[in-house]
């Protein structure tokens, strides 16, 4: 259906810090996308959006392109690049429809390969079609300093960077502009998912094992899990969660007393086949699965028996 005359577009934003491999101070970026973009693409779950986002600031990020700053900052519209910045596409190819869908769909498949130079040669063809066919209408603003360390990470680690931007920005903003039913039933609906993927994440990380999860553990027993016996592994995920929800989001679970036999039939069973690819990709980024599960490596002083 045709939008409206005159109507406005209502722009949904998300402040999204993303940790650098080797760099101890994370980049910072806000991205913003219209609702109305995000409704009418639904069906490809943020996944083009994720790497247009990321074709974009390559571009952006070439030493050669000289973005115009506003203070310190810099601003991008994506779907202003081409009169943004000097730079041209050389040798341009023009596909079918189908024939296009096939190579999008290769491109992609390259980005979330295990190969760094698959990764990088999908997000230079992604880059150069997005440059060449238009980009979505996504904003971006950043600190100018950075823009140097973003283009390396993004020639380095196009994957790590797309699993954390899906995480902490498309992927919130795609759950945001979806339609929800009124009342406190849209609170829980829009909770659901993310609980879910937190549960994934947390029963990954309890699997591998190792000191960290041995401090949590030490701590949910001081919380009051266990009652005198030894943790159960359910136990230690939800109350993993619980916490994770309560520091990032202000939310709670809203069980009390804990019943992990509950949360794991509601949000860690349901999601598990959906979200245990996207929950190891992120556990293998270095610092993300603490930041997501607001984990605190420093174990209780003293711990009463």
């Amino acid at each position: 259906m045709p939008r409206p005359t005159g109507r406005k577009q209502q722009w949904l934003s998300a402040n999204v810090g993303l940790v650098l491999p080797s760099d101890a101070q994370p980049l910072k970026l806000t991205l913003a996308i219209p609702r109305q973009y995000l409704q009418e693409h639904a069906e490809s779950k943020g996944i083009h959006a994720g790497w247009a986002v990321m074709a974009g600031l390559l571009i952006a990020s070439d030493p050669r392109a000289r973005p115009r700053k506003r203070g310190l900052e810099v601003s991008v519209r994506l779907d202003r690049l081409a009169s943004q910045i000097p730079a041209e596409l050389l040798n341009p190819v023009s596909l079918d429809p189908s024939s296009l869908r096939t190579v999008m769909d290769k491109a992609l498949l390259l980005g979330m390969s295990d190969d760094p130079e698959s990764q990088r040669r999908g997000l230079q063809f992604l880059a150069a079609h997005f440059f060449a066919n238009g980009f979505p209408p996504f904003r971006i603003v950043m600190n100018h300093a950075d823009l140097p360390r973003l283009h390396a990470v993004l020639q380095s680690h196009p994957r790590r960077f797309f699993v954390q931007l899906e995480l902490k920005g498309v992927g919130p903003l795609v759950r945001q502009a979806a339609a929800q039913p009124r009342g406190r039933q849209r609170r829980s609906a829009g909770q659901a998912t993310t609980i879910g993927f937190l549960a994934c994440l947390a029963y990954e990380f309890v699997q591998q094992g190792g000191p960290l999860v041995q401090a949590v553990r030490a701590q949910a027993r001081v919380a009051g899990y266990g009652k005198r016996k030894a943790i159960s592994k359910l136990e230690l995920i939800e109350f993993l969660v619980e916490r994770a929800v309560s520091k990032n989001f202000k939310w709670s679970l809203g069980q009390s007393p804990p019943d992990y036999r509950e949360f794991s039939r509601t949000y860690l069973y349901p999601y598990r086949s959906r979200f245990v690819d996207l929950a190891k990709k992120a556990l293998a980024v270095p610092g993300l699965c603490e930041r997501l599960l607001a984990l605190d490596p420093t174990p209780p002083a003293k711990i009463r028996s």
